[in-house]
């Protein structure tokens, strides 16, 4: 199987928390830019960390399965993978559209998949990169980045909590 370099494609947005709307509709909170600032000394656990991932393939050159990965690569470029997701694309429903959208873009049509992720309790250890790739046979695909940098503030203390509070 062929794979040019712009199939698949797509895209990840990073944030707090993904909350389904009663309207069908997403909405995000609390989404990263470019950089999650941390305002404390590495390590630290973040409570919460979800992902949209958005994925495109053209109809005829979709995969029978995919492997996404969620990775830290921390500032020595070492890897550690946070979450690994397979999933096989069932024949029928890739054809029938079900849970896929597909559209038609100047006569070609593509199959769009998207997919969401909720961390609970994300350690960190130290500044670096959180990236999500995806593995299609053997080529690996970027599909979005996120920096972490922690940022310790000199002279910022817990508040103080009175005896017997």
């Amino acid at each position: 199987m062929l794979i040019l370099p712009s199939n698949p494609s797509g895209f990840s947005i990073f944030c707090d928390d993904i909350r389904h709307e009663l309207s069908g509709k997403r909405s995000l909170i609390g989404v990263y830019d470019d950089t999650m600032l941390l305002v404390s000394a590495a390590p630290a656990v973040i409570p919460q960390f979800c992902f949209l991932t958005t994925i495109r393939f053209d109809d005829e050159k979709h995969p029978n399965k995919v492997t996404l990965k969620i990775i830290f690569e921390d500032e020595n470029f070492v890897e550690q993978d946070i979450a690994v997701i397979e999933d096989d694309f069932p024949t029928q429903v890739a054809q029938d559209g079900g849970d896929f959208l597909f559209s038609d873009k100047d006569g070609v049509r593509s199959l769009q998949l998207k997919g969401e992720g909720r961390i609970a309790n994300l350690a960190l250890p130290s500044n670096g990169r959180i990236k999500v790739r995806l593995y299609v046979g053997g080529e690996v695909f970027a599909l979005g980045s996120l920096r972490v940098i922690f940022q310790p503030q000199d002279g910022i203390t817990a508040p103080e909590v009175a005896p017997g509070t």
